[in-house]
């Protein structure tokens, strides 16, 4: 009897947990699909041909200061500054 009983609360036990595990992934995609639904939130409008990062970076505001971190050399130290100019991608045939 007392076997069946320690059985019967390990099973509920694992079931509670598994339940919650469940809902939390619920809810989790849940808010990832309103947050898609949100994004991008647009602050300014960006010029199609823009290429000025301070522009980018009030839409994007994480983003920028990971750039700006960069540019500075606190995120990467073999990281270039950036001049500002498209690199072409002509002829390297990545697209």
């Amino acid at each position: 009897m007392r076997k069946s009983l320690l059985t019967y609360v390990a099973v509920f036990v694992v079931a509670v947990a598994l339940t919650a595990v469940v809902a939390a992934v619920l809810v989790s995609i849940n808010n990832r699909k309103q947050e898609a639904s949100e994004f991008p939130l647009r602050v300014v409008e960006i010029a199609e041909n823009e290429t000025d990062p301070s522009v980018w970076g009030q839409n994007f505001p994480r983003q920028y200061n990971t750039f700006v971190r960069t540019e500075e050399g606190g995120h990467r130290r073999s990281a270039a500054p950036y001049s500002g100019k498209r690199r072409s991608t002509a002829g390297c045939g990545c697209g």
